[in-house]
């Protein structure tokens, strides 16, 4: 039996489809604890000054922002990653407009495969810098949606910004107010419906530095700045010459492993965020069969398995289930309750063909 411990609500996916134990086989254990799955909506500076080359390392800020980016998605594991949406402004002409070049799913080598196409998609960056546009569209994927497996995308989501310079203003997109303003409104109102703005500082930012922490400290949550300084904000910052690509990486990988890059560090989430009863698992257990599961919570209720899904909407419903493909699992009633008292569930698996 292989256990796989988690934290966060990240869960991880080894493949058991080899392993076994004495009688009856248990192709694996997880557990998932302390709270719901994050959802990062990647919102990408693709402007014209993106083709500007950094001294210190003789390539453009565009190509060392897409190596990084490569390289996190290229080595994220199947299961222990969150859900990911990706945005580029400007995606049409100087404006930022639908639609998203990649909309947030739970991470799977298709999406890998759909991101790393996209970055490799943008051959000449240019154009303005919509910034506000691009993050109103991005805000747009953070919504809870149905996905084709008949469960609800929904958890905890922040946006993550990545630019190097301010935002600029187009009359010809719709813009009539100042860019600066219109970006920490834009932020501001996100930060208030439970949508927190990290922002990554790309190479060779330079002036712009000191307003793109203005933004992290707007976006962080519970923020009420400028009038009090908050206690913690997310910002990145990845100018630091011939090792900039390097930096980016880790903070990319930073934010992906469910923790906050404040200033260069690493610190843990200290945010209260709502609970769900879906909880997305991101799974993959090869030998697994999903009929025959049991689940309980570490405080050991046992959770009844008596749904379909839609048994939730009926009175004194009670249980759980999984998606077929054992990515999800949907709690209903008292089974709701308990894994919302103590936020921590373990599913085993039976595996097939025993």
């Amino acid at each position: 039996m292989s256990v796989a411990g988690i934290s966060d609500g990240a869960t991880y996916a080894p493949d058991l489809a080899g392993a076994d134990s004495d009688g009856r086989r248990t192709c694996g254990t997880v557990s998932i604890g302390s709270g719901p799955p994050l959802i990062v909506e990647f919102v990408v500076d693709t402007s014209l000054s993106s083709q500007e080359i950094v001294p210190e390392t003789g390539q453009t800020r565009w190509e060392m922002t897409r190596d990084a980016l490569n390289k996190v998605f290229s080595e994220l594991g199947l299961g222990s990653s969150p859900s990911i949406g990706l945005t580029f402004f400007p995606n049409r002409g100087d404006c930022a407009v639908a639609p998203i070049a990649v909309p947030a799913a739970p991470f799977s080598e298709r999406l890998r495969s759909q991101l790393l196409t996209a970055l490799d998609g943008v051959n000449a960056p240019a154009g303005a810098r919509p910034t506000t546009a691009a993050f109103a569209l991005a805000l747009t994927d953070s919504q809870p949606r149905l996905l084709p497996n008949g469960f609800t995308l929904s958890g905890v989501y922040a946006v993550v910004l990545l630019t190097a310079g301010v935002p600029d203003a187009s009359p010809a997109c719709g813009d009539q107010e100042d860019p600066i303003s219109a970006l920490e409104n834009q932020v501001r109102a996100a930060q208030t419906e439970g949508v927190p703005t990290c922002v990554f500082s790309l190479p060779g930012t330079g002036a712009a530095r000191d307003l793109l922490v203005d933004v992290a400290k707007i976006g962080a949550p519970g923020s009420d700045y400028p009038d009090a300084e908050p206690p913690w904000y997310c910002f990145w910052d990845s100018d630091q010459g011939a090792n900039s690509t390097e930096e980016l990486e880790a903070g990319l990988r930073c934010i992906l492993a469910g923790y906050s890059p404040t200033e260069n560090e690493c610190i843990g989430y200290a945010r209260d965020f709502p609970r769900s009863c879906f909880l997305q698992l991101g799974i993959n257990f090869q030998g697994a069969d999903p009929a025959d599961a049991t689940a309980e919570v570490t405080v050991g209720v046992e959770m009844p398995r008596n749904m379909p899904r839609a048994d939730c909407s009926l009175a004194g419903a009670n249980g759980w289930d999984l998606t077929p493909d054992m990515h999800s699992v949907t709690f209903c009633g008292q089974s709701c309750d308990d894994y919302l008292a103590s936020l921590n569930f373990t599913i085993t698996f039976g595996c097939k063909d025993d």
